[in-house]
């Protein structure tokens, strides 16, 4: 924003409030066209706190329809996408999978012949997630190729 001075309007302290324990400082500097440090300061003033900072917050739940997304998803789109997907940290979808009892570690297929040469062309050029929707694999899966070729 160029402005120096950010006037919040009830609105925005509302969607400050509603946001703050679960999104970015700058995700929310975006949303609301200001400053990450102008968020910072207001939520200061306002008492904001995220999750972790207060002892009275309870950890966030997840819903059923949560949890079965996580079971049904995880192995095939990867965590990543499944955190995108629920708006929560990779980390946080990581250790619910596990108390879910979901493993989460990868259970990567070798490449073919042909597979290796494509990612090898294309590493550096483009993302883990183009070159997965090529050879129908997820990005961590390519990037658990990625870095045993360096190896």
């Amino acid at each position: 924003m160029s402005s120096k001075h950010t006037n919040w309007t009830d609105e925005m302290d509302a969607y400050l409030v509603a946001h703050y324990h679960s999104k970015a400082a700058s995700q929310i500097a975006t949303e609301l066209q200001t400053s990450k440090q102008a968020v910072l300061r207001r939520a200061r003033k306002l008492d904001v706190k995220r999750k972790t900072e207060s002892d009275s917050a309870e950890r966030a739940t997840y819903t059923a329809e949560e949890d079965a997304y996580i079971k049904d998803s995880i192995e095939q789109q990867g965590i990543e996408a499944v955190a995108e997907h629920l708006n929560r940290s990779i980390n946080a979808v990581r250790k619910r999978a596990q108390r879910l009892g979901v493993s989460t570690a990868s259970h990567v297929k070798a490449l073919t012949e042909e597979e290796q040469q494509y990612l090898e062309q294309n590493l550096g050029i483009k993302s883990y997630a183009e070159i997965g929707q090529v050879l129908n694999r997820n990005a961590d899966a390519v990037r658990w190729h990625a870095r045993k070729l360096r190896r």
